[in-house]
């Protein structure tokens, strides 16, 4: 019988990262689309939404590579931050997954972002308890793994 391979390890730090900017920012986040640009480089793209995924690409993407970075379509619906994001942060295919969906319902009224972040905190901890990690992870000023 095979054995899964080891996941990589989770990047904790861009983990945290990406949580202070949405919690900072929660106008800036939305769970439903991976990167919707506004603005422009002059202005620092202000404006500019992001779902996790996103923001965990924006936030380690240089500022002058960000045009046209949400544009990138597979035809799926899904552009250069899924893949980006998923490798940055450390996931899985199926922790991306989990991790990445969207949470609001088209039929209904948006959630609340701070409840979507929550969401978010929730299937984060599922990913580390999955992996047999303290499901909070690391905090930010402590230093992880790679450290």
């Amino acid at each position: 019988m095979a054995t899964e391979p080891q996941p990589p390890p989770l990047n904790e730090k861009l983990i945290a990262c990406v949580l202070q900017h949405i919690e900072s920012h929660p106008e800036e986040y939305y769970q439903n689309d991976w990167i919707r640009l506004a603005g422009s480089l002059e202005d620092e793209w202000c404006g500019t939404l992001g779902c996790f995924a996103g923001w965990a690409t924006l936030l380690t993407t240089p500022l002058d590579k960000w045009e046209g970075i949400g544009q990138h379509d597979n035809g799926w619906g899904c552009c250069y931050a899924d893949t980006t994001a998923q490798e940055r942060l450390g996931l899985t295919n199926r922790e991306a997954k989990h991790l990445f969906t969207g949470v609001d319902n088209a039929c209904l009224s948006p959630v609340d972002k701070r409840s979507s972040i929550e969401i978010i905190k929730q299937r984060l901890r599922d990913i580390r308890i999955g992996r047999g990690l303290p499901p909070e992870g690391v905090a930010p000023n402590e230093p992880d793994a790679k450290s």
